[in-house]
């Protein structure tokens, strides 16, 4: 339930309009290699249109959620639509380092999983660099994997949010998709 204040004394909530510095330090906090394993790019900043989603957007068109100790912002997931694919939304987490390895990335996903599944939506997509997949199936946790694919540099997950039977299996990119 959100707001939620764990033991650690974070606070987790949803983003606000008020947020937008705060979402920008948490970046700007971030190392180099974390703000490449979540945006897939040499990211300083966040841009502003994006910003602009995650601070302004009802949760119902992009939903975002943060962790905050003493006002300071230091885990991010959020959580949109993906184009085209009715029923389909799109994680993504970033945690600062002194915070990783605590559950938060697991609490930000599940929480998120299960506002969207209450939206309707069926299935969760989250796309990782190669190297992060040992520490991202286990926050997937026991939900069912429906697919599976890699590309050059990625590995995707699309994971079933109400019913579905594990059907797990791997595809490249180029591939048939659906």
């Amino acid at each position: 339930m959100i707001p939620q204040v764990l033991s650690s004394g974070l606070l987790v909530r949803r983003v606000g309009p008020g947020d937008a510095a705060g979402l920008q330090s948490l970046v700007t906090r971030s190392d180099v290699l974390s703000r490449y394993s979540r945006f897939h790019g040499a990211v300083s900043r966040l841009p502003s249109s994006y910003l602009h989603l995650l601070v302004d957007r009802p949760a119902s068109e992009h939903d975002a959620l943060v962790a905050e100790l003493g006002g300071r912002i230091v885990a991010l997931g959020d959580l949109g639509p993906v184009p085209g694919e009715p029923g389909v939304v799109e994680v993504g987490l970033l945690v600062e380092a002194p915070f990783r390895r605590q559950g938060l990335a697991r609490l930000l996903l599940d929480e998120l999983a299960t506002r969207a599944a209450a939206r309707g939506m069926s299935v969760l997509r989250a796309v990782v660099l190669h190297e992060h997949v040992p520490e991202v199936r286990p926050l997937l946790g026991d939900r069912p994997i429906v697919r599976s694919w890699v590309d050059e540099s990625t590995h995707g997950f699309e994971i079933a949010l109400v019913g579905g039977d594990r059907v797990e299996h791997l595809e490249l990119r180029g591939s048939a998709r659906r």
